[in-house]
């Protein structure tokens, strides 16, 4: 939470940045030092690091099944599993 220019806040109301940080990731606080390093170029940065994201516009938007919900849910689910598995694996690893 930055609060004021000494803390480092960059828009003039409540602002908060939310990292997800893991321990795989191999930042640690050096998270900081890389942000602060591209902050004139984010978007590019986060480019080469997140696939895109496509925005139709509502009129374009099309309802999406039941079916194809339960897929993406069950998707995820299992994506999320496997990567807590993974956290788990490398926590037991660095002990």
């Amino acid at each position: 939470m930055q609060d004021g220019i000494a803390a480092g806040q960059s828009v003039p109301h409540v602002h908060t940045h939310i990292i997800p940080r893991y321990l795989k990731d191999n930042y640690g606080d050096g998270i900081y030092d890389l942000l602060e390093k591209n902050e004139n170029n984010l978007n590019s940065f986060y480019q080469n690091y997140c696939k895109p994201l496509t925005i139709l516009e509502d009129n374009d938007r099309k309802p999406r099944t039941m079916e194809i919900m339960q897929d993406e849910s069950n998707w995820l689910s299992t994506e999320l599993e496997n990567f807590i598995k993974e956290l788990d694996d490398e926590e037991i690893k660095s002990n």
